[in-house]
């Protein structure tokens, strides 16, 4: 179990869930466009329409075992064995999910900061102070993300309005795009709730569940406005051609901006960037401790942060490139999918079926 040290805030949970958009968020306008081309922002409602549904059903779980760890619930529901699979199958995903974050993050500097500089010392680097950071527990997660997160926005949306005088909205017409590919556009839409869930790892830290829900379903609203805005902006400023060459449509428009005092901002955008990436590691890697601590609850934590810091090294060097990269963050998601909207809703109907048979 995990021990109660502290309780996050509605506004922890808030900014949990903004945390966790994956480091690959900055490239989605392209991603989505080569599927809808300008009707990207539909398919991105559509995905907080299907990820707030799928979400309330998972968190009927917290609900009805409040208190408890999500192994402690999943053991109870469909068995200690079946149960503990699936926690290590969550744990495993984390550590892959930090191992790739940490990869892209890694590429991104190199493409924009520290040219030529050899890729696993950047991942190294980053990976002793996530480490470091992991073993101070949730606390510290908690008042990273309030500190980091309003920055990073606060700099992406100072960057819409010094760059929105050169929008073109009529890029975003008609409405309806020709040649969009449904299932690929929506599946690469709820890219952005790849890691949404890990905030599972830590319910004996959570509040009352209404909190928890009020918490949870205003970052996952304000996370899709943040990245609609975006999708609108990259069309309206590049265009629905042009942006399919534009690897990181977020830092280009940052580079559009020309009043002088203000035309460095890139740099602003860049290091708040780099200590986004930094806590959604931090987040997945410490998900991934927690989980082996519920687990072996006796064997110091410190050890298993060690331990996945370890594996999350091997992960992220590797790929190939980047192109195998977004490939292998392509099968996770495709993995963390069949979780969310098949085997948790089947564990909540098993739950559901139980507690009717025991009535009855």
């Amino acid at each position: 179990m995990v021990k109660k040290t502290f309780t996050f805030s509605k506004n922890q949970i808030f900014w949990l869930i903004m945390a966790s958009s994956p480091i690959g968020l900055s490239t989605l306008p392209r991603e989505i466009n080569q599927y809808t081309g300008q009707s990207g922002w539909l398919f991105i409602i559509l995905s907080l329409a299907i990820i707030i549904l799928f979400t309330r059903i998972f968190l009927i779980l917290p609900e009805r075992y409040p208190g408890c760890s999500l192994l402690n619930i999943l053991e109870n529901i469909i068995g200690k064995w079946l149960g503990r699979l699936l926690f290590v199958a969550l744990i495993a995903i984390s550590i892959i999910l930090t191992g790739l974050g940490m990869r892209l993050l890694s590429d991104g500097i190199i493409v924009h900061i520290l040219f030529h500089t050899p890729g696993w010392s950047i991942i190294l680097s980053e990976l002793l102070i996530v480490m470091y950071a992991a073993t101070k527990k949730e606390e510290t997660l908690a008042r990273f993300n309030e500190l980091i997160q309003p920055l990073l926005i606060l700099t992406l949306f100072t960057i819409f309005l010094l760059v929105i005088n050169k929008a073109n909205f009529s890029d975003l017409k008609p409405i309806v795009a020709k040649g969009i590919i449904f299932d690929k556009g929506l599946f690469t839409s709820l890219y952005s709730y790849l890691i949404s869930w890990v905030f599972l790892f830590f319910l004996p830290l959570m509040p009352n569940f209404d909190t928890l829900k009020k918490g949870v379903f205003q970052g996952l609203v304000f996370l899709t406005i943040t990245v609609g805005l975006l999708f609108i902006m990259a069309i309206s400023l590049f265009g629905p051609v042009e942006i399919n060459y534009i690897e990181y449509p977020s830092i280009d428009m940052a580079r559009l901006v020309e009043i002088p005092i203000l035309e460095r901002i890139e740099i602003v955008f860049l290091t708040s960037w780099i200590l986004y990436g930094f806590s959604l590691n931090h987040l997945t890697l410490l998900s991934a401790s927690v989980g082996f601590k519920t687990l072996f609850s006796k064997t110091p934590f410190s050890r298993w942060v060690i331990f996945v810091g370890v594996i999350v090294f091997l992960v992220a060097i590797y790929p190939d490139d980047i192109e195998h990269t977004g490939y292998l963050a392509r099968v996770i998601q495709l993995v963390v999918t069949v979780i969310l909207f098949f085997i948790f809703p089947l564990i909540v109907l098993i739950d559901t079926v139980k507690r009717k048979v025991k009535q009855n």
